[in-house]
């Protein structure tokens, strides 16, 4: 009975957020960055650095940590680091450039060789999570950003409203947010082998 009323409640929330993104995205704070190059991914991540970057947003920690279990147990020698322990303040959602910007030079100090985001499962968290991203890009480091099934349209959107028709996304069933710590794992479980991929396998197309 809890979880059905769970359920039911996670889907209202999706419904009121869903028009969030209008706003943000009319929003004076969701700003124009200017040219993007989308960088090469690794073709593996074997000695390399790989940056979690959680966004505050419900379970994005455990999912995220998850994912860092199963790297370590599979990659050898990969050096993971959770950005939110490194610094509580990345933890958030942006409301501005500067926030944005300074988010992404605090990850940047980390030397990664790939930042893996999570999560865009709201209309305004969506929209500013890819301007992160997007901004850690222009720093030539590579990003994977983690979006569920309900607001993966509108983070393609925001990226071709910043003029960037190609970017590493993984999406997964909406929500993670709501569940306990068992489920968040099953369901990092269950996509593992696609966040790996896009991880290691995607790469930008050709211009």
């Amino acid at each position: 009975m809890k979880r059905y009323l769970l359920v039911i409640f996670l889907g209202l929330f999706m419904v009121s957020d869903m028009g969030t993104y209008a706003e943000a995205a009319s929003d004076k704070n969701l700003p124009k960055i200017g040219s993007v190059k989308i960088n090469a991914h690794p073709a593996n991540l074997r000695g390399k650095t790989v940056v979690l970057r959680w966004n505050g947003k419900m379970n994005g920690d455990k999912f995220l940590t998850r994912f860092g279990e199963l790297l370590t147990q599979q990659v050898k020698n990969v050096r993971v680091v959770k950005m939110w322990e490194v610094d509580k303040s990345t933890a958030a959602v942006s409301k501005s450039l500067e926030d944005s910007v300074a988010v992404a030079q605090k990850i940047a100090a980390q030397k990664p060789t790939l930042v893996i985001a999570s999560q865009a499962d709201c209309g305004g968290c969506t929209a500013w999570l890819v301007v992160d991203q997007l901004n850690l890009e222009k720093l030539r480091i590579p990003t994977v950003t983690i979006t569920t099934t309900a607001f993966a349209d509108i983070a393609k959107d925001v990226a071709k409203d910043q003029g960037v028709g190609d970017m590493s996304f993984v999406v997964v069933e909406h929500p993670i947010a709501g569940w306990n710590l068992e489920d968040v794992r099953k369901k990092m479980d269950g996509v593992f082998p696609e966040v790996m991929r896009a991880a290691t396998k995607w790469q930008p197309a050709v211009r």
